[in-house]
């Protein structure tokens, strides 16, 4: 797919997949907007020096509906259309169910699946009216394999993946495409993250940006991001028992080192 003058709106654009995605985009001249809920972040990325395209930033609470219909009108004022949404919003705890507060099941719930389906119900006419349109939706390989430490993560994110499937199914007679990127557990997924649980990651942010890319292009309905994510979803099919033995380990790993 050819990107120059593409209109891409990138939810989660500060977090370190959305980083890596914004480079990759701008270096293939896409028309970039982007949306975090940290001004800090966006801030720093207006000084990113590689984003050579044309680029607006904008702060919004995506879990927000009044914010999000800002948000639409803010993007329709500077580009008039979306060709392609990235949902990216993303958030989440290392920690057993019952250590979860109120608020940071509410937060995970909030960025990683209520947010994405708002802003894909704000700018889903747009692109079904014009019949033609790529909504990637960035879920996790959590979603496919159990592991004890990530329920509410897993949980949210499985609730984004349940969406992009079902969404999908609707608007097969249009060209309009939804599809879903399973990623890797990156350090920046979880806010409480120990060092051994960092060094049993397998993917990094650059690879998972490389397949969103390629989502772009191709016609799939799920994606799987870095080769760790690939290799649990795959034993998984075959050997649920081992899969589970796998992430229990990094469960016990990450209980020793108080988290």
């Amino acid at each position: 797919m050819v990107l120059k003058d593409k209109t891409v709106l990138i939810t989660g654009a500060g977090n370190a997949i959305g980083r890596a995605t914004t480079v990759l985009f701008a270096n293939r001249s896409a028309k970039l907007f982007l949306v975090d809920d940290s001004i800090e972040k966006l801030e720093e990325m207006k000084t990113m020096g590689h984003i050579t395209s044309e680029c607006h930033t904008y702060p919004c609470d995506i879990s927000n509906p009044t914010a999000v219909t800002s948000l639409y009108q803010e993007v329709m004022k500077k580009f008039g259309k979306v060709d392609i949404l990235i949902n990216n919003s993303n958030f989440g705890t290392w920690k057993r169910f019952e250590q979860n507060t109120t608020d940071e099941i509410l937060q995970t719930f909030n960025r990683n699946s209520l947010g994405p389906i708002l802003v894909t119900h704000t700018f889903l006419p747009g692109m079904i009216k014009a019949n033609e349109g790529k909504i990637i939706n960035v879920s996790s390989v959590y979603v496919n394999i159990p592991s004890p430490g990530v329920t509410v993560f897993a949980a949210s994110k499985g609730a984004l993946s349940a969406f992009t499937d079902s969404l999908r199914m609707e608007l097969e007679a249009t060209q309009v495409e939804v599809i879903g990127v399973l990623t890797a557990p990156l350090e920046s997924d979880f806010v409480n993250y120990s060092a051994q649980i960092k060094s049993l990651r397998m993917g990094t942010e650059t690879e998972i940006a490389e397949v969103i890319l390629k989502a772009c292009s191709k016609n799939k309905r799920r994606m799987i991001a870095g080769v760790y994510g690939n290799v649990l979803v795959n034993i998984n099919k075959v050997l649920p028992a081992l899969s589970e033995s796998i992430t229990r380990q990094m469960s016990r790993v990450a209980e020793f080192n108080g988290n």
